[in-house]
C-alpha cells in the first residue's frame, strides 16, 4: 500500500489528503516561538550592498511607465481607499510591475507568471474553525538558471501556469495577492499556515533550499516574509505607493539572481538532464560529483521546522567510486549544552573505526542560527530490512554492534540506533565492515566531567527507545536520565525484533503486529507498557509470531539477548549503589568493566547464531549434493535400460543406397556450449537448493505448529 502524500503538490485533487497535509503543517507550526517580527529596515540593513542601491531604485521609479513619481502612486493600482479593484485584476497589475523590475535590472534568469493549483482551494477544519485555504500563490517567480530543474514552460502573459511539481521545483519565490486587507491583518494565523504549507513543498522538492522569501500584497500594502527552518519572519507593512522604494527593494530580493539571497544552494546544479553537487575533496580541491539519481534517495521528513536531512547517491569523478552525500541542518547555539556536536566532528572521532560509517570529506556553511552541513561518505549497502539472506543480516548486524562498541570506547553515544541507521556493508566487505552504523548527527560525546549525556523520549526513534528511558522523567523535567550503552544495546534488540516480525524473505514483508505498533505509540506510557509486556514474556510472544524465514535460530538469539540485557540492568543497579549514583547521575568510567562484559556477551550471542545458521546451511548443501548424486544415478540407470540395438534392414539395395547417418551424435563441444552447459547446471543446482531451503522452512513451521496470524 503506497504511503499517503506528504505535500500539497502530491495530494492535489484529493481533499482528504490535502487537509491531512494542512493539518500536519498546522500541528508543526502552531507555536508562538516560530513567528518573529522585525523593523522596516530589515531588508535594507540585511541585504544592503547585495541588491541595487537606493539611487538605482529611484532611477527605475522615474523611468517606469507604471509609477507616477511625483504623485507617489502606481498608475494601474488606485491609491484611493474608496476605490477597490478585484483580485484577478490586482494580480495582473502586480505582475506587470514585477516584470518591469526584472526587465529594468536585467534579471534575465527570472520569469514571472500567474499560477493556480488544481483545485485552487480546499475548505475544511484544520484549526479551531472551518476555513477555505488557498493551495497556490497567485504569482510565481521562477528560476531558469542551472540551480533550478530545467524544463518548466512558462506560458504567455494571458495564460495561467499550472502550479504543479514542475512549478514548485522551479520556484525562486512567490507572491500571494489578497483583495481583503483585513484577511491579511486579522486572520494572519490562516495566512501563515498557507505560507508554511507552500514553503514546505518547496523545501521538500528542492531539498537543498535554506529559506524562501515571499510577499503578501493587497491594493495598498505589501508584507515581506522570510521562511526558513527556524520559522517565519515578518516585516512591518509597506505602503506600496508612498514607500515605493521599500516595495521595489523587496521585489529585487524576490527576483535576485544571487542564489544565496534566494536560499538556493549554488553548489547543487544541473547540466542538461544531469545533476551535480560541488564539494571539496580531501585535498581541499573543488570536485563536481555527478548524482546517480537527480533527486535525493532519502529524505528524513517533509517538515519545515526540522533538520531537512537529504541523502544523495553520487559518483566520485576522481575514483569512479559510489559515494553518499548527506545534507542536513542543525541549530547552532553556544549557550546550549544539550545540542549534539556537528556530525562531521563526531565522524572525525570515528575515523578508522570498523562498523561505523566513514567520512570522506565535509563542507560546512553557516546560515543564520542554523548550520547547513554537507558530508561526503563512503557508500555502503542497503538498510537492514532489505537483506537477502540471514547470514548477511547476522554478519552486518554483528559488525554494526562491534562498531557501536568502538564508538562507546571513544566516548561517543549514538543516541538513535534504528533499522534505518544500520546498513549492510558493500559486497565482499571484510570482517568489521560487513555492517555499519550511520547517522551520527544526533550523537553526543562524553563531557570533561565524565557524565553520560542526558536523554529523553523525544530523542531518537520511539519504536527503538529503551524501556528504561520510556519510564524515565519527561523531556522537560529538571533532571533527566543518563543514556548508557545498555539503552543502545536494547535498541539493537528492537532492530532484530522488528525484522523478525516483518521480514519473511528477500523482498517479502508484513505489517507490524499490534505489539510493535504500540512500541511506537506517541504516549510514552503505552509504549512502555507494551515493551514491558514483551520483555516479561519474550518466548511466548515470539512463538505467537513465528517466522519460518528466520526460524528458531533468530528466536533463540532474541531470547539470549534478553538475558544479556537483564543481567546488564542488574549490574547497572549494583554500579550505581557502589558509587552512590543514580539514573540521573552516571559517569562512563563507572561502567567500563560492566560495559565490556555486556558487549562481549551480546556479540557472543550473535556469534552463536552465526554458527547455527552456518551449520544449517552446510546441512542444506550436503543434502542437496546427496540428492543430486542420487538423481544422477537414477538417470544413468534409466539410460542404460533404454539402450536397445537397432534392427537390421533386410532390404540390401536400400541399405547400400543410403549413407550411414548417426542421428543422435553429439555436436562438437565449443567454449560457448561448455559455458552454457555450466550455467544450466548451476541454475539447476540453485533451484534444487532453493527447494531444499523451502522444505527446511516448512519443517521448522511444522515443528512449531501452524503459525499464528500476526
Amino acid at each position: 500500500m503506497p504511503a499517503p502524500p506528504v505535500t500539497l503538490c502530491a495530494s492535489a485533487g484529493n481533499k482528504e489528503a490535502t487537509l491531512r497535509v494542512l493539518k500536519a503543517a498546522h500541528k508543526e507550526t502552531d507555536r508562538s516561538d516560530l513567528a518573529f517580527r522585525t523593523d522596516r529596515f530589515y531588508v535594507s540593513s540585511t541585504f544592503g550592498g547585495r541588491i541595487p542601491c537606493i539611487e538605482e531604485i529611484h532611477e527605475f521609479l522615474e523611468a517606469t511607465e507604471l509609477y507616477d513619481y511625483k504623485r507617489k502612486t502606481w498608475l494601474e493600482i488606485p491609491a484611493d481607499m474608496d476605490i477597490e479593484i478585484k483580485e484577478p485584476q490586482l494580480t495582473e497589475y502586480i505582475q506587470r510591475i514585477v516584470e518591469d523590475v526584472v526587465r529594468f535590472f536585467g534579471y534575465s534568469e527570472r520569469r514571472v507568471t500567474r499560477a493556480r493549483a488544481g483545485p485552487a482551494t480546499v475548505r475544511g477544519r484544520v484549526g479551531d474553525v472551518s476555513e477555505t485555504y488557498r493551495l497556490s500563490p497567485e504569482l510565481l517567480v521562477a528560476g531558469t538558471e542551472r540551480t533550478f530543474r530545467p524544463g518548466l514552460v512558462v506560458p504567455d502573459d494571458s495564460e495561467v501556469l499550472a502550479y504543479d511539481l514542475a512549478a514548485v521545483q522551479s520556484a525562486a519565490s512567490f507572491i500571494a495577492v489578497r483583495e481583503d486587507e483585513e484577511d491579511v491583518v486579522l486572520n494572519d494565523e490562516k495566512l501563515h499556515l498557507e505560507l508554511f504549507a507552500l514553503v514546505r513543498d518547496i523545501f521538500y522538492y528542492q531539498s537543498s533550499r535554506t529559506h524562501v522569501h515571499t510577499l503578501v500584497m493587497t491594493q495598498h500594502n505589501a508584507f515581506f516574509y522570510r521562511l526558513d527552518r527556524g520559522g517565519i519572519l515578518k516585516c512591518p507593512k509597506i505602503d506600496i505607493h508612498k514607500n515605493a522604494t521599500d516595495f521595489v527593494r523587496c521585489l529585487l530580493l524576490l527576483c535576485s539572481p544571487d542564489p544565496i539571497i534566494l536560499g538556493v544552494d549554488p553548489n547543487v546544479f544541473w547540466v542538461n538532464d544531469s545533476r551535480y553537487i560541488k564539494s571539496m575533496n580531501a585535498q581541499g580541491e573543488s570536485v563536481d560529483y555527478k548524482l546517480n539519481n537527480p533527486d535525493p534517495i532519502w529524505r528524513l521528513d517533509e517538515s519545515l521546522i526540522a533538520r531537512g536531512t537529504a541523502i544523495w547517491d553520487a559518483t566520485c569523478p576522481e575514483t569512479g567510486e559510489r559515494v553518499i552525500i548527506k545534507d542536513s541542518s542543525r541549530i547552532e547555539d553556544t549557550e546550549r549544552d544539550d545540542l549534539p556536536l556537528p556530525e562531521y566532528e563526531t565522524l572525525k572521532a570515528a575515523q578508522g573505526l570498523d562498523g561505523v560509517v566513514q567520512m570522506s570529506r565535509n563542507f560546512y556553511r553557516f546560515e543564520c542560527n542554523w548550520v547547513r552541513s554537507r558530508i561526503v561518505m563512503k557508500a555502503y549497502g542497503r538498510a537492514t530490512q532489505y537483506i537477502e539472506t540471514r547470514m548477511q543480516l547476522l554478519r552486518g548486524f554483528r559488525d554494526a554492534v562491534a562498531g557501536h562498541r568502538n564508538l562507546w570506547d571513544k566516548g561517543v553515544i549514538h543516541m538513535d540506533v534504528s533499522c534505518l541507521n544500520v546498513l549492510m556493508g558493500s559486497k565482499d566487505a571484510p570482517v568489521g565492515q560487513r555492517g555499519v552504523l550511520i547517522d551520527l548527527d544526533g550523537s553526543k560525546t562524553i563531557g570533561e566531567d565524565g557524565l553520560l549525556p542526558e536523554t529523553h523520549t523525544c530523542r531518537g526513534t520511539k519504536i527503538f527507545t529503551s524501556l528504561r528511558i520510556l519510564d524515565g522523567p519527561h523531556h522537560h523535567a529538571d533532571n533527566l536520565y543518563r543514556h548508557t550503552h545498555l539503552d543502545e544495546l536494547e535498541s539493537f534488540a528492537y532492530v532484530l525484533c522488528c525484522l523478525y516480525f516483518t521480514v519473511f524473505g528477500h523482498r517479502k514483508y508484513a505489517a507490524y503486529p499490534e505489539i510493535v505498533t504500540e512500541w511506537d505509540s506517541a504516549v510514552d506510557e503505552i509504549a512502555a507498557t507494551a515493551k514491558r509486556r514483551f520483555w516479561d514474556s519474550p518466548k511466548l510472544i515470539l512463538d505467537s509470531y513465528r517466522n519460518p524465514f528466520f526460524g528458531r535460530i533468530f528466536r533463540d538469539l532474541i531470547l539470549d539477548i534478553s538475558k544479556v540485557l537483564a543481567d546488564g540492568a542488574l549490574a547497572l543497579e549494583e554500579v550505581l549503589m557502589e558509587h552512590d549514583g543514580s539514573h540521573t547521575y552516571i559517569k562512563k568510567e563507572w561502567l567500563d568493566e560492566t560495559s565490556k562484559q555486556d558487549y562481549e556477551e551480546f556479540l557472543a550471542a550473535v556469534d552463536r547464531a552465526l554458527l547455527a545458521v552456518e551449520k544449517e546451511e552446510q546441512r542444506v548443501r550436503k543434502t542437496a549434493r546427496k540428492t543430486r548424486k542420487e538423481g544422477a544415478k537414477e538417470i544413468s540407470k534409466a539410460t542404460r535400460e533404454s539402450a536397445v540395438p537397432h534392427a537390421a534392414d533386410n532390404n540390401e539395395s536400400d541399405s547400400r543406397s543410403l549413407a550411414p547417418i548417426n542421428i543422435n551424435a553429439l555436436a562438437p563441444s565449443t567454449p560457448e556450449r561448455r559455458k552454457r552447459g555450466a550455467n544450466d547446471l548451476a541454475e539447476k543446482e540453485e533451484n534444487e537448493d532453493d527447494m531444499l531451503k523451502k522444505k527446511l522452512q516448512l519443517e521448522n513451521a511444522e515443528q512449531w505448529g501452524h503459525p499464528a496470524e500476526g
